[in-house]
């Protein structure tokens, strides 16, 4: 998210599931960018942040950079389920293409549990078609 949103826009992303938003990264109103409603302390800057999420089964654990390049922010969030999806918003900008969100590099990966239980999956297909095979 680049510079700030205007007098009275807002824009950021939401990780959720079902109703409860586990993560809120909110740009609205000024240059302040918040975290779950508390101010970052991230500044005006020219850098792309980069934003980590990794989820452990219980909690987030979240890291961050600022737009200038030489602030950091990390925190955990205790969520009580796994998060179901996410969402981008955009509101109410100010004109200008100073002002409006651009999100790359997006990269969602799957626990490593996911990719034991797809193994344990196709090696039971793969004896299944064997023993069918051997009748």
């Amino acid at each position: 998210m680049n510079w700030d949103s205007g007098a009275s826009g807002n824009k950021g992303f939401v990780i959720f599931s079902g109703t409860n938003e586990w993560v809120n990264v909110n740009n609205g109103g000024s240059s302040t960018i918040t975290f779950n409603g508390t101010d970052t302390g991230f500044g005006f800057g020219t850098s792309a942040m980069n934003w980590s999420f990794a989820y452990n089964g219980s909690a987030f654990a979240v890291s961050a950079n600022d737009r200038d390049g030489t602030g950091s922010f990390s925190t955990n969030v205790s969520v009580g389920v796994a998060p179901a999806g996410f969402r981008f918003y955009a509101s109410g900008l100010q004109s200008g293409d100073q002002a409006q969100p651009y999100f790359n590099n997006l990269s969602v990966v799957p626990e490593p549990s996911t990719y034991a239980l797809l193994a344990l999956s196709a090696a039971g297909l793969a004896g299944y078609a064997a023993r069918r095979r051997a009748r």
